[in-house]
């Protein structure tokens, strides 16, 4: 449980807006206020936490480490993989969904907070914010490899052939 104190010090660590290191943060239990909770993100990054505004729950990495087919260790998503994990996590079912879930075509609702937590989950920690239009490129460069293609419709994809979809795996949550 976090306390208060707890609290207003990760509040007074988001003035600046940017993540800092956190010695000592667990879950917030529904005791806490949801104004409190509606005011901090936590996330978790190897051994430690950063913060970030504007969340009203908490993640840990080792929600979204996958596993390296070939050397059986995990390792942070790539950019698809993220997607995947994304899409098939009922907490994050505001953020994006399946449209189509048999074609593997979804929409992404929330540009700018996927493209955030894309940025705490990918493990960059620097000053300059992760936006939609850079996640946006990095999609568009899937484009050429046919991992991710673009589906009628603002913030709509589809998994292509490379990434998987189909033949090693599918959807897990079918719809919004």
């Amino acid at each position: 449980m976090v306390t208060e104190i707890k609290l207003q010090k990760l509040y007074d660590m988001l003035c600046d807006d940017k993540p800092q290191q956190v010695e000592s943060v667990s879950k917030s239990s529904s005791s806490s206020s949801d104004s409190e909770n509606s005011i901090i993100e936590i996330f978790a990054n190897d051994h430690t936490c950063l913060i970030v505004r504007m969340c009203t729950f908490i993640i840990h990495i080792s929600e979204w480490l996958v596993e390296n087919s070939e050397t059986k260790k995990t390792r942070r998503p790539y950019l698809h993989e993220f997607l995947r994990l994304l899409l098939d996590k009922p907490q994050y079912k505001d953020y994006a969904a399946y449209v189509i879930p048999e074609q593997g075509i979804f929409k992404i609702y929330l540009p700018h907070a996927v493209a955030k937590l894309w940025k705490y989950v990918k493990g960059r920690n620097t000053k300059h914010g992760m936006t939609y239009d850079k996640l946006a490129r990095a999609l568009r460069y899937y484009y050429k490899l046919n991992i991710v293609n673009p589906a009628p419709g603002t913030y709509t994809f589809r998994f292509g052939i490379k990434s998987g979809f189909g033949t090693e795996w599918t959807p897990k949550i079918c719809s919004k």
